[in-house]
C-alpha cells in the first residue's frame, strides 16, 4: 500500500501545477529551434476521423513544452501557451516556417500557481488573445504579440480549485465565451465546473454557471466552436502510474442547451485507438478545408517528464458525414 501511495504522489506531482517554476540551470538555451519528427501509425482513420498526419515535437529551447492549450492563427500558423509560462508560435508541418519562443508576462511572477497557462483562444476580427490560467483562475486578454495583457477573476471562478481550475477556454460566435474546469465535482454533483459567459469575461461580462458531464474517467481539456455553432471537446483519461496511461476522445456538444445550475452533456464522437501514439493531450484547434470539412489539431503536454512528448495529430473530419451515418444507425 506504501508504495502504491508513493507512486500516486509521483505522478500528481508529475501531472499537477506545483510551487515553482522550472528553472534551467545555467545559460538558458533560446535558439529558435524546433524539430518535427513525423510518426508511423495503424489505424489510419479512426470513427469517422481521417489521420492525416502524427508528428513528435521536440526543442532544445528552454521555453519550450509543458504545451496545454494551442490555437490557429490563419491557415499555416500556430500558438500554443504552456503551463510553465512561455508560448510558442509556429507553423503547420511542412509550411517551412520556423518556431517563435517567448514568455507570457505573468512568468516574471516566478511562482507556477501564477504562470500555468491551460487554454487559449483567439478573435481573427480584433486580432485579440485570451488565456486562462488555472492556478489562479484568472483570463487575461491581449494583442496578438500577447503583451499589455488586461486580466480578470471572474467571480464564477472563485472556488474552482487551484489544481481543478479553468482548463478549458473556448470563443463562441458573437463573443460570448466557454470556460469549464477540471476540479471534481463535490459529494452528490455530477460533472465539472462550467460557466457560459455573456461576452468577453476580461470586460466583466455576466456568466451562467452550470455543470459539464463527461464520461467516466475523462475531463475536458479544450474545446473549440464550430460553423454551425456546437462546440468540439477533447477530453482525456489518466490510468497507471509511472509511466501513465492516457486515453482520449473527442465528443460534441450545443452551447443552446446550457441551462443555469443543470447538466450539459456532450455526444461522444470518437475515442483514440489504444494503438496510436499516445500522451496528455491538452490542445486543440479547429481549422476550416476548402471544400468543406474540417482540419483538427490536437497537441498533448509532456509536464516537463523524461517519459512523455509532445505529440500533434493532424484529423481531418466532415461533420455532415457523421451526422448523415448516425440518422442512418438511429
Amino acid at each position: 500500500m506504501k508504495w502504491r501511495l508513493v507512486m500516486i504522489a509521483l505522478v500528481a506531482l508529475a501531472l499537477a501545477p506545483g510551487t515553482f517554476v522550472r528553472t534551467p540551470m545555467g545559460e538558458p538555451d533560446l535558439r529558435p529551434i524546433l524539430r518535427m519528427a513525423p510518426l508511423t501509425h495503424e489505424p489510419r482513420s479512426f470513427d469517422g476521423f481521417e489521420i492525416e498526419g502524427v508528428w513528435h515535437l521536440t526543442s532544445p529551447n528552454d521555453l519550450f513544452g509543458g504545451f496545454s492549450g494551442l490555437a490557429a492563427i490563419g491557415d499555416d500558423e500556430f500558438l500554443a501557451v504552456s503551463d510553465k509560462g512561455s508560448w510558442m508560435r509556429f507553423g503547420v508541418p511542412g509550411s517551412g516556417t520556423g518556431a517563435v519562443f517567448g514568455e507570457l508576462d505573468r512568468a516574471r511572477l516566478g511562482d507556477k500557481r501564477q504562470v500555468d497557462a491551460e487554454a487559449v483562444t483567439l478573435d481573427a476580427t480584433s486580432r485579440r488573445v485570451w488565456i486562462a490560467y488555472e492556478g489562479t483562475n484568472t483570463i487575461e486578454r491581449s494583442g496578438y504579440d500577447l503583451k499589455g495583457a488586461q486580466r480578470a477573476k471572474p467571480a464564477g471562478m472563485k472556488d474552482w480549485p487551484i489544481n481543478g481550475g479553468a482548463e478549458t477556454l473556448t470563443r463562441l460566435a458573437g463573443g460570448r465565451f466557454l470556460a469549464i474546469g477540471e476540479g471534481k465535482a463535490g459529494l452528490g454533483e455530477v460533472g465539472y465546473p462550467a460557466l457560459l459567459f455573456d461576452g468577453d469575461p476580461v470586460a466583466g461580462a455576466e456568466a451562467t454557471s452550470f455543470r459539464f458531464a463527461a464520461p467516466d474517467g475523462f475531463r475536458a481539456t479544450d474545446a473549440h466552436a464550430l460553423p454551425d455553432g456546437r462546440v468540439v471537446i477533447l477530453m482525456r483519461s489518466i490510468k497507471g502510474y509511472l509511466p501513465p496511461r492516457f486515453g482520449a476522445k473527442l465528443a460534441i456538444a450545443d452551447p443552446a442547451e446550457i441551462r443555469a445550475g443543470e447538466i450539459w452533456r456532450a455526444e461522444v464522437l470518437a475515442t483514440f485507438p489504444a494503438s496510436l501514439p499516445s500522451d496528455n493531450f491538452e490542445g486543440l484547434a479547429v481549422q476550416q478545408r476548402e471544400g468543406g470539412g474540417l482540419t483538427l489539431w490536437i497537441m498533448s503536454d509532456d509536464n516537463g517528464a523524461s517519459f512523455q512528448r509532445t505529440l500533434l495529430y493532424k484529423l481531418r473530419w466532415d461533420p455532415a458525414a457523421t451526422r448523415e451515418n448516425a440518422m442512418k444507425d438511429g
